[in-house]
Parts: structure tokens; C-alpha cells; sequence
């Protein structure tokens, strides 16, 4: 690779030395406009040298580089184009083919072309300088040899100019030299130092540009958007010393289908459970990093998300998004700070968790960096069929353990808000509430003689739809469906339980109860019942609610005009409806649905 180097050096130098003038140019873009060519030309001038501008007889506008000698252009558009610098259509042309200069202003490069010198490339400083050419020194003092006729052959020692004196033209061609994996590298030593924001893909646009100004501003040089060798040096040094520090290394994981950097100097080795891969921190019970890996569509990423946040080692609150093909979960407490993103494509699903001490934020922000940067999705995914791996636990997930609420119940989303109405028995003993596992919640009312409670949420939640509350009286024989979580959140959406209503009031006559014949369970309690309409009649109960066991089909709802009093008192407008038209039935498993909530305990 020197010598292919050297040996291009050597035939720019001779060609320059040969050709009595240069007339080559190297032309890399066309604008309709003049307007639009001269900003062309000053982005083309952030990075490269002899940039200059003309006007063509059919009316466009190009940017070409030059002058140079035919064959030193060739060579030129060979390096620019391997390094991308230069759009891969770029071509040689000649001084005939341009009308008019338009840049630089004031310059006219077309009229004296004699008068032009070539900038050449320095030999570039790849593997070792170029040897010199050595004199012996004689071991003794003898009598030194007589002295040839001819002139002394002359010495010359190619020794670049100090980094720190090189100038913009020497830095720009030292830079044009660099191969696309040295570019990417640089990319992200700017990266890590937080002034680079872009992709790593080894092109210097604006962006890049734009970081090594800051970059240089930030360290007290010259901010000129090409950095030097020995500022090159000096960052990736910088960068490489950091890497080393926190043990980050790329791991490639085939069964995972996953590359990334993690920081293995201070993580253990892999274990599989589907669909993780986890490294635990050797010295830290919780922190460490999952992969995530598994084939599945919308619904299975829907489901991950919900999961993932069930682990304690993911602290509720912080930043939840879910989204079409991703979601993001960032959040903290008093020990750990937790990353977790992962994206659905082609019918796979990929991402990590990052878990990491709070007491070294540092570090994590760091880590968390690197692998955002360096994530890439491979050839390979992980499969429940896999022998080589183990099924997740029900109650362990890879070595993270599940963060289980004490119970819950359902609930009837009752203002755009996100307030609803649930059970008393939802909320009893209870240090924190969730509404759908994403919103922290508190009760701001209750009525303890019904069983009623209002919650609110603390954060904005905007339900799918909310309850409309009947008007019309129930029926005694009316066909209703039920609405709830009987599972307590296993599923992801609520159940539907049909039944009928069997009196308008309790076994003991209370007016503000329904009994209905309706086999319900736990998690159903604070679901709403629906009348043929689709409208609210009542609130389910707590079923066996007291110490005298009844039959398993019979349960109690709260009337209509019990929450409405709850609300009134609360200052909460209700919706109401006194339609009695049946709805279709598919019509009326939707609304009771969207307006049914799932309420959390947490203690």
C-alpha cells in the first residue's frame, strides 16, 4: 500500500514537472442557477482544494477542480472518488468546454492558464516516512578516500512540516488520503466528543465539517474545518484512551443476529433466554445489557414493550414512546439508570437494554452512546426452537427479575383527561397505582359506601374513547355485556363476559346496586356494563364481595346514578345518552373496550 502510494506521489510530481501547462479540470457538479452553483462551490471549498467555478454555453453552471495536468487529474479524481469526496459521476474536462469564470470572484483562470501552478499532494505520512539516503561514518580516524570530480549526489529527506504549523492546503491533502474506514473512525472520535451528531458512513458533508470547527474551537485551534494530522491524531488518541477505559469492544453476536459495542471488560459472558441475550455486570446485581432478539410483527412489539417495562430493572416513570416499528423506554431512581430501545423490520425484532449504576452516569452516558452508534442488525435472529437455548421464565427474565403490581383491576375512562371511575378494592393498600402499566396515577376521590373511587393520572393520557352514561333506567332481563382485565393484565386486552340484568336493585334492596346473572372475576371489578346500546348502566363489583359465599354467576353492579353523584360532587362533567337503539354487537365489544382502563397496585 506504500508503495502503490508512493508510486501515484511520484507520478504527480513528474507530470507536474513536465507539463509546460495545465489544462485539465476535474468537474463534480452542475447547477441550473448561478445562485445555486456558487453555494455549491463554497461547500466543495470547506474540504477541498483548487475549487473554481464556470458557465457553460447551454446556460448551467459547474464546479470543477484544477487547473492540472491531464494525467494529474485522472490521478486526483481517482483518490477523490475512492475516498468520497467527490460524487461518483465526476469527470475529467478541459479549459475549451468552459465560457466564462464565475468562481472564485475576480479570478479568471481561463485567460492565463501559463500562469497557474499546480498544487500537488505532499507525499503522505502512511506507514514510515521515506527512508533518506544514509552516509556511513567512518569507525576510525583514517585517512578519508580522495574526493570524487563530480558534484556530491544530493541528500534529499522528506520531512513533513510540523503538525502543528501544517496549513490548510497540506491538511486538506493529508486528509484526501484517508481510506473510508479512517474517515468513519474519525467520525466517531467526534462523535464520542459530542459535536457530531451525523451517520457514520465516512463522508465529510457540512455536518462533519461543522463538528471539526467545533471540535477545534473547543480545544484552541485554528477552526477551520480540516483538521491536521497531528489534530487527528491528538482526538483519535483521546477517543481510543476513553474505549480502553470502559472496555468497549464490538461484539458480534451470530445466533442474536446482532453487532454492537459493549463494554465487555467489565460484563460477563453471554446467557440465552429467549428472546434475550443478557451481560450481566460483574460487579452489579441488576445492572448490565440485554439484547433483544426475536422474529414477530406489530402485536409482538406491542407486547415486548409492555413486558420490558415489567422488569424492576427498568424504573417506572421516565420516557415511554411507543411507535408503528419501535419504541423507546428511558428512565431512572436512586440506583440505576435504563436505556431500552429496539425496531421492527422485515419480520424481526432487535434492540438492547442498557442498565447501569447511576453513581457512574458518566460511563453510561459513554456506553450508551457506542451502542447506539454501532448497533447493526446482522444475518440471524433468536428462535424459541433453538436448542442452544433455554425458554424465558415466567418468573425470571434473563436474570431480570419481574417487578409484579400487588393486584389489579379494571376501570371506566370517564373524561378526556384520562380519569376514571374503579373499584375501592383496586386501590386498597396500594403505595403507587398505574393506569395501562404507563401512567403513574392517584386517587383523588372516593366514596366508601358504594366502593367508588375517581383516579386521576399524573401525566397526559388521552383514552381512545370514554363512557356514556345511560339516562334510561335498566332492565330487569336485559342482555348486557361486561367489560374488564379478569386476567389482571396477563392479556393484553380487556375480556368481554355476557349476562343479563336480573334485578335493579341489591338482595337486600339497596337502590344504588344491580344484580345481574354474569360470571365475573377479580380483575373485572371497576369494569364497565353495557347496555344493548353501548351505553354505561353500572360498574361491575369485586365479585363475592362479603362473607356470605353466593353462587358463582352472581354479581352486583354500581347504578349509573351513584357515579354520577361521585362525578358532580368531583366536578367532573359526565357524558350522557338516552338512546336505547341496540347497537351492532361488534359495534358494542369495541366501545366496551376503548373505555375500559387497566388499574395497577403497587406496594
Amino acid at each position: 500500500m506504500k508503495l502503490l502510494i508512493s508510486a501515484l506521489w511520484m507520478v504527480l510530481v513528474t507530470t507536474a514537472q513536465t507539463q509546460a501547462q495545465d489544462n485539465a479540470w476535474l468537474q463534480i457538479d452542475a447547477q441550473p442557477t448561478e445562485a445555486e452553483a456558487e453555494e455549491s462551490a463554497r461547500y466543495y471549498e470547506s474540504f477541498l482544494p483548487d475549487v473554481a467555478g464556470f458557465a457553460l454555453a447551454s446556460g448551467w453552471y459547474v464546479i470543477a477542480l484544477g487547473p492540472y495536468s491531464e494525467i494529474t487529474a485522472q490521478n486526483l479524481l481517482q483518490v477523490y472518488r475512492d475516498s468520497g469526496q467527490v460524487p461518483a459521476d465526476s469527470f475529467t474536462s478541459y479549459a475549451q468546454d468552459y465560457a466564462r469564470q464565475f468562481w472564485p470572484p475576480g479570478e479568471d483562470l481561463l485567460a492565463a492558464p501559463e500562469e497557474i501552478t499546480t498544487t500537488l499532494l505532499p507525499e503522505p505520512i502512511v506507514e514510515s516516512t521515506p527512508e533518506p539516503v544514509v552516509v556511513p561514518t567512518p569507525e576510525a580516524p583514517t585517512a578519508p578516500e580522495a574526493p570524487a570530480e563530480a558534484e556530491p549526489p544530493l541528500v534529499v529527506t522528506q520531512t513533513p512540516a510540523p503538525q502543528s504549523t501544517q496549513t490548510l492546503t497540506e491538511a486538506r491533502n493529508s486528509e484526501s488520503l484517508m481510506s473510508r474506514d479512517e474517515r468513519k473512525q474519525l467520525q466517531r472520535a467526534l462523535a464520542w466528543a459530542d459535536v457530531y451528531k451525523g451517520d457514520i458512513d465516512g463522508q465529510y458533508g457540512p455536518m462533519s465539517r461543522r463538528s471539526m470547527k467545533a471540535w477545534q474551537s473547543a480545544n484552541s485551534f485554528d477552526p477551520t474545518g480540516v483538521l491536521t494530522l497531528s489534530q487527528r491524531n491528538g482526538l483519535l488518541a483521546d477517543y481510543q484512551l476513553a474505549i480502553e477505559t470502559i472496555g468497549l469492544q464490538t461484539v458480534r453476536n451470530t445466533e442474536a443476529g446482532i453487532s454492537v459495542m459493549l463494554p465487555m471488560a467489565q460484563l460477563s459472558a453471554a446467557q440465552y433466554t429467549y428472546p434475550f441475550v443478557r451481560y450481566a455486570q460483574r460487579d452489579g446485581e441488576q445492572a448490565g445489557t440485554l439484547l433483544i432478539s426475536q422474529e414477530g410483527n406489530r402485536a409482538t412489539l406491542k407486547s415486548l414493550y409492555k413486558v420490558m417495562q415489567t422488569l424492576d430493572s427498568i424504573p417506572s416513570g421516565g420516557k415511554r414512546v411507543l411507535k408503528r416499528d419501535n419504541f423507546v423506554i428511558s428512565s431512572q431512581n436512586d440506583t440505576i439508570i435504563s436505556h431500552t430501545q429496539a425496531r421492527l423490520k422485515n419480520g424481526e425484532i432487535k434492540g438492547f437494554t442498557l442498565v447501569w449504576p447511576r453513581s457512574d452516569a458518566t460511563g453510561y452516558e459513554m456506553i450508551l452512546s457506542q451502542m447506539q452508534k454501532s448497533f447493526t442488525a446482522i444475518e440471524g435472529v433468536l428462535k424459541p426452537s433453538d436448542s442452544a437455548l433455554e425458554t424465558v421464565d415466567n418468573d425470571l427474565l434473563s436474570g431480570f427479575e419481574i417487578l409484579r403490581p400487588k393486584h389489579s383491576r379494571s376501570g371506566i375512562f370517564v373524561a378526556d383527561s384520562g380519569l376514571l371511575l374503579t373499584t375501592i378494592e383496586a386501590v386498597d393498600g396500594c403505595t403507587s397505582l398505574t393506569i395501562d402499566r404507563d401512567f403513574s396515577a392517584e386517587v383523588t376521590a372516593t366514596d366508601p359506601d358504594l366502593g367508588l373511587v375517581l383516579v386521576t393520572p399524573k401525566d397526559p393520557l388521552s383514552p381512545i374513547a370514554i363512557g356514556r352514561f345511560s339516562t334510561l333506567p335498566a332492565r330487569v332481563g336485559e342482555d348486557i355485556i361486561v367489560a374488564g382485565y379478569s386476567f389482571e393484565g396477563v392479556l393484553d386486552t380487556p375480556s368481554l363476559t355476557s349476562g343479563t340484568v336480573t334485578d335493579d336493585r341489591g338482595l337486600s334492596g339497596e337502590t344504588t346496586l344491580l344484580r345481574l346473572t354474569l360470571p365475573a372475576m377479580s380483575g373485572d371489578a371497576g369494569g364497565p356494563v353495557l347496555s344493548a346500546g353501548g351505553t354505561v348502566l353500572g360498574m361491575l363489583q369485586d365479585p363475592q364481595n362479603g362473607p356470605r359465599q353466593l353462587p358463582e354467576d352472581v354479581s352486583f353492579a354500581v347504578t349509573v346514578e351513584a357515579m354520577l353523584a361521585l362525578l358532580e360532587r368531583s366536578g367532573v362533567w359526565s357524558r350522557k345518552s338516552e338512546t336505547s337503539s341496540p347497537v351492532a354487537n361488534t359495534a358494542r365489544a369495541q366501545t366496551a373496550r376503548d373505555i375500559t382502563a387497566l388499574v395497577s397496585c403497587w406496594g
